[in-house]
């Protein structure tokens, strides 16, 4: 069974026989996540410019916004930094997981009322960054990057499972300490941060 979804992904490993056509190709599909990134950032951007300063600062909203903008800018840098410093990526799932994280993100940054919801979103974000790990550990690597795919899967199945406690804390169980947006977003706040810089470990090169 393992073997047979392994195949298919593979299957999405598009060859177009001609090395300058694969690189236009996936070169196009970079493009077209930075370009939603750009989106993305000038939506936050526009929603930041809605609060007043200095009175913004004791607003539980702004730093629920904050803490959406740092995760997608945490984000940015790691998917830019990766294409440049991490392997080759050639698989056109993972950008599709790509384009579905953000729009993730843009639900992050415009819709903050409901505080599951936001929990939700986030649950979302890091089952996608479980899958996008997922997927490239479908593929065949050598011993040392072999490792540092599976350490950063590990890394992405862990802080699901602790978001997924959250969520489900906040969500079903209505636990009251949970439904506080004072509470939260400090600790959604210290996982992206945490997660940003394992996940940047993991890869750093050696």
């Amino acid at each position: 069974m393992i073997r047979f979804v392994k195949h298919m992904v593979n299957l999405f490993e598009v060859d177009l026989k001609d090395k300058t056509k694969n690189e236009e190709f996936y070169k196009s599909l970079r493009q077209l996540v930075t370009i939603l990134f750009a989106v993305v950032f000038g939506v936050g951007l526009s929603e930041l410019g809605k609060f007043q300063w200095p009175n913004s600062l004791g607003s539980s909203d702004f730093w629920v916004l904050v803490t959406a903008y740092t995760a997608v800018v945490g984000s940015w840098w790691g998917y830019h930094w990766g294409t440049i410093s991490g392997p080759e990526e050639t698989n056109v799932l993972n950008y599709l997981v790509d384009c579905l994280l953000l729009v993730v993100y843009w639900f992050l940054i415009n819709k903050r009322e409901s505080i599951a919801f936001v929990l939700f979103c986030y649950l979302l974000m890091f089952l996608f960054y479980t899958l996008w790990e997922w997927l490239r550990s479908c593929k065949e690597h050598g011993p040392e990057l072999g490792n540092r795919v599976k350490n950063a899967l590990r890394l992405n199945l862990i802080i699901f499972i602790f978001m997924l406690l959250l969520w489900f804390g906040s969500g079903i169980l209505g636990i009251r300490i949970i439904r506080n947006w004072w509470v939260v977003w400090p600790i959604v706040l210290a996982v992206v941060l945490i997660y940003r810089y394992c996940v940047h470990v993991i890869y750093r090169p050696k």
